[in-house]
């Protein structure tokens, strides 16, 4: 692995002082939107230190989906500021309601496709990444690739196969739009819920 994707793991882990920093501004008496808050910013900062360690240990089939759970996160966070009733929101979800079974403010049922296109004018890349990687939830040709290859020995019709904790068949390349794909989503989510911390602040003084 290069030093290039060293390096922006680092960057991704430096992450935690926005966490952190966006937990402080929401600390004191709070409202269900802030423990709402501070579960998104928990679930992330786990995602994002497992995903560095997951990286640095080339086991990209189990660091992939964490991406997609980070996309979770921001679809999720963002849907609580699409319904009439925010508090509500958060006690249904509390309440282990699905969030696609609850309806935004205009009736419509908030399924990820629903909330992806919402968001669509905004993050112009998530449709891709939340597709791309799906792929690594479920088993799927994802797989299938990063499994089996054509023989480096250029014999015809003969695969190598690699069966092994780690994914040796998986190329720098991969991994660096990997870990791009998880800051991208780690800082539209962190910038969301930093800016409407910001807002609440001051809207309180």
């Amino acid at each position: 692995m290069n030093n290039t994707i060293g390096e922006r793991l680092t960057f991704l882990e430096e992450s935690k002082t926005s966490h952190f920093n966006i937990t402080e501004m929401l600390s004191g008496q709070v409202a269900p939107i802030d423990i709402y808050a501070f579960m998104v910013l928990k679930r992330s900062i786990s995602l994002v230190f497992g995903f560095t360690e997951l990286i640095r240990n080339k086991n990209f089939l189990c660091a992939a989906p964490l991406i997609r759970l980070q996309i979770d996160n921001l679809l999720r966070f963002h849907a609580a500021f699409l319904v009439e009733n925010q508090s509500q929101f958060v006690v249904d979800v509390l309440q282990e309601k699905e969030v696609r079974k609850l309806k935004d403010r205009f009736g419509k049922s908030m399924t990820d496709a629903h909330l992806q296109e919402v968001l669509e004018s905004e993050y112009s890349w998530l449709k891709d990444v939340y597709k791309n990687t799906s792929g690594y939830v479920h088993l799927s040709e994802k797989h299938f690739f990063n499994t089996l290859r054509a023989s480096e020995s250029g014999e015809e019709g003969v695969l190598d196969i690699y069966i092994g904790p780690d994914d040796k068949m998986v190329s720098d390349e991969v991994y660096e739009g990997a870990v791009e794909d998880m800051i991208r989503v780690t800082h539209a989510l962190l910038t969301f819920i930093g800016n409407w911390a910001l807002s609440k602040n001051k809207l309180s003084k």
